[in-house]
């Protein structure tokens, strides 16, 4: 264990306990207080502490706390450490040029790591170094910078640079440079996808939003470019400049396509009334042309989405008889069958149904319609049309899916044959035994079967580099992540090793948003099908940071402290700092009325929202509303996680319209509310692999179905 001070907060130190993989740490009493300095701010001090301290890394924290301060001789300190490569160099080059007061210091820096061997270095110190030119406004150094990268090695420093070049050009208002070199980087860069100038920008260089088109010169090019804006989501620049192109280029061909695609945009956009107008209009204009499948799909969605339902229907039929084989096909198919049934006409739907299964019978959209018919068939008790119909195959559902409609088979057959339904329970268990699904059976109906599925998490032994080891065990975490950062993200690097020491670091530095998330998109998960499933791997995916906050206030509210890391999880990734759309703050995301009212019941002072970014009190403030769900819905962690996402009074109301008997298992699925329908199932999936994980010795507290 080790403590570090990470952060000053209204003037009072907020203390984490970090629980590291790997070995114990040991660091000498006056590195430990130099780092604690450093962590504040206090650089002088630190340096003071450093003084005649005998550390391993007393050279690297010595060399980033003079790159802080912008002390010209860090350069010779920084030369004879031990340091990461081109990222970490990178990363500190950031930090020592944030700083644009000191652009004197930053150009003699850069100067003199010229003359170094360093040559790796040197590209990205001129990147920054014009960064920090043009943000200070010395327009003219920040060009002569930026124009020595015209021939870089790397492709992402030249067009970074280029970009400075162009914004400087614009800022002296000079529209000819500006012109001529947007066309260079459109011409070099045609796929960049973020450093396209904003329709604001090209009306500020070019005097008009279109000014760009002028500049790309001929129609291919401009198409080019418009079809980039589509491919990108940039949806309202789309909008814009196919209407412009239209105006200069009136021919059939590009009017058929950028018509439609204008009418592709506004339903994308949400704007579903002016899909339908442009759809109607195209297809009043282009009855025959090639996109006309596509309009005629997207003005059935469109009535669709703005419940217009016999419209819809009408044109999804049109769609159906006229485009028998266009791409749509399949998804036309599946959302008649909901029009027809908003309109109580389902005996109209028979015939396409049977078009349905004899076309697209292997197709994902009509495997969703299967589902959603044996599970109206359960809901109304004909449990023998459900079992026939969820005993299917070849579903193409993906594995979380197939988790549920393997349940809901074994569910249907229970209610025919108890004898039957045990083994379809078992192999729900043997297939998909990390999910809620596989939650569910476990706990009510195999209890024995939570110590082998415990003992699947093996530990392997994660292989990290003991440099980064060092470094973070130093507090030097940030250096060595900007080193793995650039080995993953710009070499591509995806190397597990590689990743996995990077989630690792993120990890040890209480960014286990960034080393879930980091893992997540790179493939990595818990395996059902592997007997053997590594431990630490697992542990980085669901870890436990705040662990002892969580036990204390957990203990002292009587709230189970795995519930609460599992929420946590899925609320925040435990970022301390995340904000929602709604407004929702901190790791277990509360509401800052929520918060005020917590405050109120805990007897605390409200010192307004802010209060809710600090770890302790967003913990202690999330346990306590946490065990006051567990008052009003007796202990049952489904209503209780109903409560916490959709509120208590939107569960109550719910409750109260189902049977006393409720099958909680009916009662989650008919949450009228997807995203909580789905965060209560995510909870409590994280739940158990929380359990196996660490604590696989428990007594599950849901109530079993029918209760």
């Amino acid at each position: 264990m080790r403590t570090l001070i990470l952060n000053l907060k209204y003037g009072i130190a907020t203390i984490a306990t970090i629980a590291m993989v790997g070995c114990p740490i040991v660091v000498s009493a006056g590195y430990q207080e130099a780092l604690d300095h450093y962590y504040l701010g206090q650089y002088k001090e630190a340096r003071v502490e450093l003084e005649g301290v005998d550390h391993p890394n007393r050279v690297l924290l010595l060399s980033l706390i003079q790159l802080r301060t912008h002390d010209v001789a860090s350069r010779q300190t920084f030369k004879s450490a031990t340091v990461p490569q081109i990222g970490a160099f990178e990363k500190v080059l950031r930090l020592w040029f944030s700083d644009t007061a000191n652009v004197t210091v930053l150009a003699e820096s850069t100067r003199a790591l010229e003359k170094t061997d360093k040559q790796a270095f040197i590209e990205p110190a001129n990147l920054e170094l014009a960064r920090a030119y043009f943000s200070a406004k010395e327009y003219k150094e920040a060009k002569i910078a930026a124009s020595k990268l015209a021939g870089a090695k790397r492709s992402d420093i030249r067009k970074d640079a280029l970009m400075i070049e162009v914004r400087i050009a614009m800022a002296q208002h000079n529209r000819s440079d500006a012109e001529g070199l947007y066309r260079r980087f459109l011409v070099e860069f045609p796929t960049s996808d973020k450093e396209y100038l904003t329709l604001i920008e090209l009306n500020k260089l070019f005097g008009s939003t279109y000014g760009v088109l002028d500049v790309l010169g001929t129609k291919k090019n401009q198409l080019e470019f418009i079809r980039g804006l589509y491919s990108r989501k940039a949806y309202y620049d789309y909008r814009v400049m196919a209407q412009e192109y239209l105006r200069r280029h009136p021919t059939r061909r590009e009017s058929e396509e950028l018509n439609n695609g204008m009418g592709v945009v506004a339903f994308e956009s949400g704007d579903y009334t002016k899909s339908v107008e442009l759809m109607t209009s195209f297809l009043e204009k282009y009855p025959h042309s090639h996109y006309a499948a596509t309009a005629q799909y997207y003005l059935a969605r469109g009535f669709h989405k703005l419940k217009k339902y016999q419209n819809a229907k009408e044109h999804y039929i049109v769609c159906l008889d006229q485009y028998p084989g266009a791409e749509y096909g399949p998804a036309t198919y599946y959302y008649l069958y909901w029009v027809c049934q908003e309109l109580g006409a389902t005996d109209d739907y028979e015939p396409y149904l049977r078009q349905f299964k004899a076309k697209y019978s292997n197709n994902l959209f009509y495997d969703k319609l299967m589902w959603e018919f044996g599970w109206n068939a359960y809901l109304k008790q004909d449990y023998s049309t459900a079992f026939d119909i969820l005993n299917k195959a070849d579903w193409k559902f993906d594995l979380d899916v197939m988790s549920k409609v393997s349940y809901w088979l074994a569910k249907a057959m229970s209610q025919i044959d108890q004898g039957r339904a045990q083994p379809l329970f078992k192999k729900v268990l043997e297939d998909h035994p990390f999910t809620y699904y596989g939650y569910r059976v476990a706990t009510q109906l195999f209890p024995d079967a939570v110590g082998n599925l415990s003992g699947r998490f093996r530990v392997t032994g994660l292989q990290i580099d003991p440099l980064y080891r060092t470094m973070l065990d130093a507090g030097l975490g940030d250096m060595a992540v900007a080193d793995l950062d650039y080995r993953v993200n710009r070499m591509k690097d995806h190397n597990s090793k590689t990743i996995v020491t990077m989630a690792y670091l993120y990890s040890g530095m209480l960014q286990n948003h960034r080393a879930i998330n980091l893992l997540t998109s790179l493939g990595f998960a818990i395996n059902p099908k592997e007997p053997k499933i590594s431990r630490e791997i697992a542990q980085l995916l669901y870890p436990r940071p705040y662990w002892e906050s969580i036990v204390r206030y957990s203990n002292e509210y009587g709230v189970d402290p795995y519930l609460v890391v599992a929420l946590m999880r899925e609320e925040s990734l435990f970022n301390s700092q995340a904000r929602s759309k709604t407004g929702a703050l901190g790791l277990m995301q509360i509401m800052p009325s929520t918060g005020q009212g917590i405050a109120k019941g805990l007897r605390m002072e409200w010192d307004g929202p802010e209060m809710l970014l600090v770890p302790q009190t967003n913990i202690r403030f999330g346990i306590y509303y946490i065990s006051s769900l567990k008052k009003r819905f007796n202990n049952n962690p489904i209503l209780m996680l109903s409560g916490y996402n959709a509120g208590p009074n939107a569960t109550r109301k719910w409750l109260d319209k189902s049977p006393s008997d409720v099958d909680m298992d009916i009662f989650v699925a008919n949450i009228p509310y997807s995203e909580t329908h789905y965060y209560v199932t995510r909870v409590l999936k994280s739940y158990w692999i929380y359990r196996l994980l660490y604590d696989p010795e428990f007594k599950d507290k849901t109530p079993p179905p029918g209760k």
